[in-house]
């Protein structure tokens, strides 16, 4: 059976701001050594959009810190989910443009 690891940068205060919080250098190796074990990253439609395709730009960049550049190799590597959630309008839309299913104007 596979482990499932929640992490997440947050300040003691609850602060999530990727802009306000910048990890220290203990910090930032702990992640990248975290990315580099796993199989598989699982991001929110928005989460994904802020990390691709930032880190994997700072991968290709030489003038990057050395951690920055492991970590964005770290993350390009891995193989990653996007879960988002589809609007009800589009729901009802594709739903009442399928041939094969009676609309709900017919019912």
């Amino acid at each position: 059976m596979r482990n499932v690891i929640f992490a997440i940068n947050i300040t003691l205060d609850g602060c999530c701001d990727h802009t306000k919080v910048t990890p220290d250098d203990e910090t930032f190796e702990y992640f990248t050594n975290l990315t580099r074990e796993v199989d598989l990253q699982v991001f929110g439609r928005k989460t994904y959009q802020l990390m691709v395709p930032y880190w994997p730009e700072v991968a290709k960049n030489p003038s990057e810190t050395k951690a920055d550049r492991e970590f964005a190799e770290a993350f390009d590597s891995v193989n990653k989910l996007v879960i988002f959630e589809v609007s009800r309008q589009r729901r009802r839309q594709k739903y009442e443009n399928r041939s094969d299913e009676p609309s709900r104007r017919d019912s």
